[in-house]
């Protein structure tokens, strides 16, 4: 009987969170809200569930890739201890107070100003297919911050001094393994650099060899987080030929 009420309290809160709008607590800023929000705001907050994080580095600090079923949320170098990195789990909900930056295009919680508390609640996203919006970025960016999909890219050459290239270690190949990989993906005449970023995926990672294996004519489908640099600026999480 008591896994039975398990698995229905299971099944519950997922039909919840799928079936209608979340509930945010008082003061907390919904997805819109969030978006909408001026650069420089201070003191606002966001609730939503980690997705993924950074390794640890020289500035005890992590970014977040959040989300919530609203939309994806982004913060950037959140101040942390070896301890509080470690707390942070992926699919557990998260309250984040900081301030409102928007750099590049790209909205997010400004590098130094957040705090978090954990809450109640996981949850743990599906990539979104948003391929038929390659060509459209006022649909595209809606999605920035997300883990989404896109199906059915073809790997084209990347110019370099050297010559073309499948892919680029740095976005200009001036690298070397263990550095960002940088690929660009074409549908019909529209073209995108996305990259594997070493901070969440290392060299070690499925992701970085696939990049690695990646030929000029491939056909590929992607995941990963809808980074925006003045653009859509993928951060791969898994490569499929």
């Amino acid at each position: 009987m008591k896994k039975i009420f398990a698995l229905l309290l299971t099944l519950a809160l997922t039909l919840t969170l799928v079936g209608c709008k979340e509930t945010k607590g008082e003061g907390v800023f919904d997805h819109a809200q969030y978006i909408a929000a001026e650069d420089s705001t201070e003191n606002m907050s966001i609730e939503a569930y980690i997705q993924a994080k950074t390794y640890k580095n020289e500035w005890h600090s992590v970014n977040l890739y959040l989300q919530d079923k609203e939309g994806g949320y982004y913060v950037y170098r959140m101040s942390v201890t070896d301890e509080q990195y470690d707390e942070l789990k992926i699919g557990q909900k998260i309250k984040i107070t900081g301030t409102k930056a928007i750099w590049r295009d790209m909205h997010e919680i400004a590098e130094g100003t957040a705090k978090y508390e954990l809450e109640r609640g996981t949850y743990i996203a599906k990539a979104k297919d948003i391929t038929k919006t390659w060509s459209n970025l006022e649909e595209m960016i809606k999605s920035q911050g997300m883990l989404v999909k896109f199906t059915g890219a073809e790997v084209v050459a990347t110019e370099t001094p050297n010559g073309n290239v499948a892919f680029a270690y740095k976005y200009n190949n001036s690298g070397q393994k263990g550095d960002d990989l940088y690929f660009n993906l074409k549908i019909g005449e529209v073209k995108y650099q996305f990259l594997v970023e070493t901070d969440l995926c290392n060299a070690e990672t499925d992701v970085y060899k696939a990049g690695e294996a990646l030929k000029i004519g491939d056909t590929v489908t992607v995941e990963g987080f809808l980074y925006w640099y003045e653009g859509p600026n993928m951060h791969v999480t898994k490569i499929t030929k």
